[in-house]
């Protein structure tokens, strides 16, 4: 009795500090915008004002919201974006903490199936934070201060939903199980409608249920449903669909097949390391252990135990296929940007949680805990080399960032010139030029518009001089 009372105060302080070293990163990632963070849009953001235009104007249409951009049809983040604007004057540091609450819906969905698969005692906590080191990663920095990236982790947060509905539906009735099956498909459905990336929800999704430990009759029947509904969004999205030019390419990845297989590797081991040797080194582990995890599950009929897993690393590994496929051609430093990280934490993510319960529920067996060992190894020593990477990194943005602030604010007096090598924007229909577009944002007084100049800048005596940056203080 006494040792148990003993042990009750014990395993509440373990459990304190594992969910604390769970929320570290979480706290950190919205710490690093709020210290970072510019409001001043970049690149595609840019977009986004002829759209606000046509809104206020009256003119603006389904096609407009529709319309491709690159690859995509980002309907559902256009109209986010759209609502941004009146709501917080198109502030862009607010829209990085959206990205942020994206990240952390994502993050909750796979620790609900974490705590699914391998359980919350004081153990389970402790190895969970490795998943919250990952799903907030500094390695995407580029996506956690680019507005326009929200199309990027709100397909990755549908997705994951998605996937975590399916998983739900074993043992369940009939009433629970059409929720379930229905509002998997509607975020199937948005993600669809948020990037291209979306359209790999369904051929994943229906191996997920093909997997599922259901009913035979039920199973058919929700397996027929997903198929139809699937097949009708990749119908309707590639209805009208043009490949851009100088975009998507998969000549690039046929001519030259050694550089495709070193930018697939480079990919998939970008989450956890952004030099490209590294990359490739680490992404050819994290396959092989990968290989071996799966074999494993095949070989112990386990499949139905892992689907959730399965399918995570399913779905990034089809989005880094379909990149590798596209960009490859424009040399591995091009393919594993910070951009891409998001989808391939996924993978490391659900490489590492299948090799973990796999250790635990072999741990008998010789070098069971080998996979978990190399996996979670990479991710710890990743970890101090990807936040000193990410400050860096941050740190240069945040300096070019205010200096494009300035220079926006001050659009007026510059040529298009200076304000495109600024904010580099990025228009795809209508084409207008930088000046239009801040002219649109000025008068709408939306994003840098709406501060006062000494607040834009931080500092009194910022250099005006097109494409320069001096910091004082």
């Amino acid at each position: 009795m006494r040792s148990e009372q003993r042990r009750t105060p014990l395993r509440a302080v373990v459990r304190a500090v594992g969910y604390t070293l769970i929320c570290l990163p979480i706290l950190a990632s919205f710490l690093y915008v709020g210290e970072f963070g510019v409001n001043v849009p970049k690149t595609d953001t840019w977009v986004m004002a002829p759209l606000f235009e046509k809104l206020f104007s009256g003119e603006l249409s389904v096609g407009d919201l529709w319309a491709q951009h690159s690859e995509h049809r980002p309907l559902l983040p256009r109209i986010f974006l759209l609502l941004m604007g009146p709501l917080t004057h198109f502030n862009i540091v607010a829209i990085m903490y959206a990205i942020q609450l994206c990240l952390l819906a994502t993050f909750v969905c796979i620790f609900l199936a974490y705590r699914d698969t391998v359980g919350l005692d004081g153990k389970a906590l402790f190895f969970a934070a490795p998943v919250s080191l990952l799903v907030f990663s500094l390695g995407q920095y580029w996506n956690m201060f680019h507005a326009w990236s929200i199309h990027v982790v709100v397909v990755v947060s549908f997705g994951v939903l998605s996937f975590l509905l399916l998983n739900k539906l074993r043992g369940k009735g009939n009433r629970m199980t059409i929720l379930l099956f229905l509002t998997s498909i509607l975020s199937g459905s948005a993600a669809t409608l948020s990037a291209g990336h979306g359209l790999l929800v369904w051929p994943v999704g229906l191996m997920q249920l093909s997997l599922e430990p259901i009913l035979v009759g039920r199973k058919k029947y929700l397996l027929t449903v997903w198929t139809l509904i699937g097949s009708v969004h990749w119908a309707v999205y590639f209805w009208g669909f043009k490949a851009p030019h100088n975009r998507m390419s998969h000549v690039y990845f046929f001519n030259n097949s050694t550089l495709g297989a070193d930018s697939f590797a480079g990919l998939i081991g970008s989450a956890l390391f952004q030099e490209s040797g590294l990359a490739v080194t680490t992404g050819v582990v994290i396959g092989a252990i990968l290989v071996l995890v799966i074999f494993w599950i095949w070989r112990n009929r386990e499949q139905s135990r892992y689907t959730f897993w399965i399918s995570l690393s399913a779905f990034s590994l089809l989005i880094l296929a379909a990149t590798t496929v596209a960009r490859s051609g424009q040399g591995l430093d091009a393919v594993i940007p910070s951009k891409y990280v998001t989808f391939s934490v996924l993978l490391t993510t659900g490489v590492y949680v299948m090799s973990l319960q796999l250790a635990r529920d072999h741990s008998g067996l010789e070098f069971s805990a080998l996979p978990l060992g190399v996996c979670a190894g990479l991710i710890v020593l990743s970890a101090p080399l990807s936040y000193y990477a990410g400050v860096q990194n941050a740190e240069g943005v945040r300096m070019h960032n205010e200096t494009a602030a300035f220079i926006l604010a001050t659009y007026k007096n510059r040529t298009n010139a200076c304000l495109e090598k600024a904010v580099y924007p990025q228009f795809w229909q209508p084409k207008i030029t930088a000046k239009d577009g801040a002219a649109i944002f000025d008068g709408l007084n939306y994003t840098v518009f709406s501060e006062p100049t000494s607040e834009i800048t931080r500092e009194a005596n910022l250099a005006v001089k097109c494409g320069t940056h001096r910091r004082t203080y």
